[in-house]
């Protein structure tokens, strides 16, 4: 079956002999085994079941470091002794596996992997915006004014907006704003956080300082397996936004923090004793006491489906980031809002199983001309959106397992038993 649970096996009634109906029955593994086999396996008990298929082999990970990215699929997952398993800058990470181990030592590492924060802005007037859906806008100053902070990234969340600025004279800041949520808490959509707005830097005549950058959005997971066991930690954790920087008395704004990323678990068998982190970053501090800070980083996402869940000892961190403190006027820099939790019990099927198998028995001689198929029946559990194709073929001429030559006659889809359109032959 296309889940990788057993098949009972088939059983068939091809031949008449001396006028007595006979049997052929195939039910266990060596009577499958002298057929061919393609994608399929057969158990000692006689089942047959797709065979996983693992392109990409193991990745054992003892105590070693590695950066992946894209799509992979292997076998067995396991990280121990201090492993550390990086994804991409920019990039999101999808692991399929039969099995996924990460002990209490090692981890899977996004921070700050996601979209970018903006650019530290270095100029009166400058705005610099982060990026990606839900990227916070940078603060500004023009004329005379010190510079406010930037705004968050959003994700899970909103993210907060930046603080504002000491005037001087009529109010010529523009306070960075935090980005907007987007995604879905509750389906297998995968968005990497966003990056939060740069803060502004100061117009005061003479300053040599420079708004610090928002910090970039936390990476994105998606870990697909028969059994998940995650004793360690796995982060996707939006930047801190940078501390604004000042070389005089004035004031530059904070950068905004990023927005956390996605950690996206399937499977059947899921245990999670330790951490998954998707929280948002901290807004950056104020140079001086003029300057506004930094909006927090809104938290990311954290979706688990499983047949069974087992998260009695599970941390799960989804918060937003705080803001970076005092500003030097209103408005008050904000934190960035809580991202999201969402599990559900769902039936698993792997992936790790191709899109069809094949098995063609041994050829059965009954030494007689006038020999002919009666019935073909088996026995089937299916899941929803598989079928067995049966094909049967005969002749009174000798030929091979493998040999082209009779044509298969396609009996599709039919249930159990068949009794038509069978060929005749020895």
């Amino acid at each position: 079956r296309a889940d990788g649970t057993p098949l009972e096996g088939y059983t068939n009634y091809p031949r008449l002999v001396t006028g007595t109906r006979g049997g052929w029955i195939q039910t266990k593994k060596n009577e499958f085994d002298q057929g061919v086999l393609e994608n399929v396996t057969t158990t000692e008990t006689g089942e047959v079941v797709l065979s996983k298929v693992c392109p990409d082999g193991d990745l054992i990970l003892n105590g070693a470091t590695t950066t992946l990215s894209g799509e992979k699929y292997y076998c067995n997952v396991q990280l121990t002794n201090g492993a550390i398993l990086y994804t991409s800058s920019t990039e999101i990470l999808r692991i399929h596996a039969i099995s996924i181990y990460i002990d209490s030592t090692s981890r899977i590492d996004g921070d700050g992997r996601g979209y970018a924060g903006a650019p530290r802005a270095d100029g009166c007037g400058t705005r610099q915006d982060g990026q990606g859906p839900g990227a916070g806008t940078g603060g500004y100053a023009t004329v005379n004014d010190n510079g406010p902070g930037g705004g968050g990234g959003g994700y899970g969340g909103g993210g907060g907006n930046g603080g504002g600025a000491t005037l001087n004279g009529a109010r010529d800041f523009y306070e960075g704003i935090g980005g907007s949520s987007y995604g879905s808490s509750s389906d297998e959509s995968l968005y990497l956080g966003s990056g939060g707005g740069a803060g502004g830097d100061s117009c005061r005549s003479g300053s040599t300082g420079y708004g610090g950058a928002g910090g970039a959005g936390g990476g994105a997971i998606f870990l697909d397996a028969e059994t998940i066991n995650i004793a360690g930690t796995i982060t996707m954790k939006g930047q801190n936004g940078e501390n604004g920087y000042l070389g005089d008395t004035d004031g530059t704004g904070g950068g905004g923090g990023g927005s956390g990323g996605t950690i996206l678990i399937k499977g059947k068998n899921i245990t999670i004793t330790g951490t998954l982190d998707v929280r948002g970053g901290n807004g950056g501090a104020r140079s001086g006491t003029r300057g506004g800070a930094g909006g927090g980083g809104a938290g990311g996402r954290i979706k688990i489906f499983a047949e069974s869940l087992d998260e009695e000892l599970a941390t799960y961190l989804y918060a937003g980031g705080t803001n970076g403190g005092p500003s030097g006027a209103a408005p008050a820099a904000q934190d960035g809002q809580a991202g999201t939790l969402f599990t559900q019990q769902r039936t698993y099927v792997s992936p790790m199983y191709p899109d069809f198998g094949r098995i063609a028995s041994q050829v059965f001689d009954t030494n007689y001309d006038r020999a002919a198929f009666i019935k073909l029946s088996w026995m089937e559990e299916l899941p929803s959106g598989c079928d067995i194709t049966f094909e049967v073929r005969a002749s009174n001429s000798s030929f091979g397992k493998d040999s082209p030559t009779p044509e298969w006659i396609s009996l599709g889809t039919q249930n159990s038993p068949v009794t038509s359109s069978l060929p005749v032959g020895r």
